[in-house]
């Protein structure tokens, strides 16, 4: 079944949400960081507006049963 679950890009956070992920067996969704695209420097609330005033954000936070549609299976 598609979802981050089985993409090669995407690391488990181990967080686990208050529903099941229909792909697996009555295990819960968890939280994982999608890792197909670098993070890029994007102005954030924190930062003051204006020049190099810019922030890295941090890799995007993904449930397992997303899906992309970019996704590269980790199948072994």
């Amino acid at each position: 079944m598609k979802g981050c679950r089985s993409c090669t890009h995407w690391k488990n956070l181990e967080i686990d949400l208050d529903r099941i992920d229909p792909a697996t067996a009555n295990l819960h969704v968890q939280i994982g960081a999608c890792q197909r695209h670098a993070p890029r420097p994007g102005a954030t609330a924190a930062a003051a507006p204006g020049p190099g005033n810019l922030e890295t954000m941090p890799w995007p936070r993904t449930a397992s049963d997303d899906w992309c549609g970019e996704w590269e299976p980790n199948f072994q």
